[in-house]
């Protein structure tokens, strides 16, 4: 991450504080990860209760085999999002140089983006038109998951900046 001005105000931002700035920048970027894998789980576990308590044909959703393959790919999702976040919690409380803090920061902030959006989109289709409506939170959930999920930077910034790092760590070795 680089500045060249300041917020529009043509002045240049002094080389001594773009450490700051990405270090900064990357704590948030964390933060707004995990704050979307706690968005996320909770729309899932909104879901779960809401399969087991709606019926259709006399059973309740949740013994639709299809729909638990369904909860099982999204507990996968979370899983995995929680793996990747917790990872790059760990490498920056040991002090991790600038490269490898801003990959860790990356991958995880790509995958709890994808994964919020995931989960919020099925936790919709799941409940049914009153997904959508005011009447259930899961929809709050859903449109909270569209917002933050470019909260310092959208997923597929993310990646394209985990590639960059990727690549020119590749080239010094």
């Amino acid at each position: 991450i680089t500045l060249s001005a300041a917020a529009g105000s043509g002045r240049v931002i002094s080389e001594d504080i773009q450490p700051a700035f990405a270090s900064a920048f990357d704590h948030a970027a964390l933060a707004t990860s995990g704050y979307l894998l706690g968005l996320a789980e909770r729309a899932f576990e909104i879901t779960i209760d809401y399969l087991k308590v709606r019926k259709q044909f006399d059973q309740s959703l949740a013994s639709f085999q299809a729909l638990q393959h369904r909860a099982v790919d999204m507990k996968i999702q979370l899983t995995l999002c929680r793996a990747s976040i917790e990872g790059a919690a760990a490498a920056l409380d040991a002090g991790a140089d600038d490269v490898a803090r801003a990959m860790v920061v990356s991958r995880a902030k790509s995958r709890a983006a994808d994964t919020a959006m995931l989960v919020a989109r099925e936790a919709v289709q799941l409940h049914g038109a009153i997904g959508y409506t005011d009447e259930y939170d899961i929809g709050l959930f859903a449109r909270k998951a569209m917002v933050m999920a470019h909260q310092y930077g959208a997923a597929a910034a993310h990646r394209h900046r985990y590639a960059t790092l990727s690549s020119d760590l590749a080239a010094y070795i």
